[in-house]
């Protein structure tokens, strides 16, 4: 899959910054997760953010998730349960716009 990306370093507890994305996403988690886990969320019509399925991570992972060919999602990742991590978060899409 080709595509600009969006790429940040969370290095505590918290919400990463969000991405909006057009379709299937590349996720790359890479670094220390400081023995916490990394969710991955998407914001609903009503602002709130919740948790996608299967989008719980404790380890390092390269990982497609299959939205639909053309849907526009904002999507983050929030850290939680973490002493002193240094996650390197990468999010790309066909098409991304920060």
């Amino acid at each position: 899959m080709s595509g600009s990306g969006s790429i940040e370093t969370i290095e505590g507890d918290g919400n990463g910054t969000a991405a909006l994305t057009v379709g299937p996403v590349r996720l790359s988690l890479t670094g220390d997760f400081g023995t916490g886990t990394a969710t991955l969320q998407a914001e609903t019509p009503s602002g709130a953010y919740v948790a996608v399925d299967g989008g719980a991570f404790t380890d390092v992972t390269d990982t497609i998730i299959d939205f639909p060919e053309n849907s526009r999602n904002k999507l983050r990742i929030v850290v939680s349960g973490s002493t002193n991590p240094e996650l390197v978060v990468w999010i790309q899409s066909t098409n991304i716009i920060v």
